[in-house]
């Protein structure tokens, strides 16, 4: 509430700081371990597995980057495809991932799922802790795939799932 946020010495017009989620397009391997910084360890994954890049052509991967920015717009989260720029943004604390491959048997997952992300907690971030999202399983479609992405990065954000809402 708002006396809370004041009693702690919060400002509610406070912006938060800014988050950087990087969507990697490019195929990525991943190792079985805690996340770090490098985004190539994953909570999810029981060996080393390699995710190879989604059949998506460059329209369709910037229609999934168009629909992210417009609901990620409403928060201080910045989207790139860039790999450079996930490896040296600072604060690490602050970088997100999530990799878009094909099929969720390349990382060990059974079939009929889009996605999966690690998620511990309401409100706890998993930062660099990659989610998941299977292009070929919402047969390439860019919209189902942003939506996807959406739902999953919101798990390594802190959110869980919703479905009851009260006035």
């Amino acid at each position: 509430t708002l006396s809370q946020m004041e009693k702690a010495g919060q400002r509610p017009d406070t912006p938060a700081a800014e988050i950087l989620l990087f969507v990697d397009f490019d195929g990525a391997t991943v190792r079985p371990g805690f996340a770090n910084s490098t985004g190539q360890f994953s909570t999810i994954v029981n060996s080393i597995r390699t995710c190879p890049a989604p059949a998506l052509n460059a329209d369709q991967k910037n229609e999934v980057i168009r629909l992210l920015k417009d609901d990620y717009s409403p928060f201080n989260v910045r989207i790139t495809t860039n790999q450079s720029d996930f490896d040296s943004y600072s604060p690490a604390s602050n970088k997100e991932l999530v990799i878009i491959t094909t099929l969720p048997s390349v990382i060990g997952q059974p079939t009929g799922i889009s996605g999966v992300a690690p998620f511990t907690n309401i409100g706890t971030r998993l930062p660099f802790d990659p989610s998941f999202v299977f292009s070929a399983a919402v047969g390439n479609d860019p919209v189902a795939v942003a939506a996807t992405v959406s739902h999953e990065t919101g798990h390594t954000m802190g959110l869980a799932h919703q479905h009851l809402y009260n006035g």
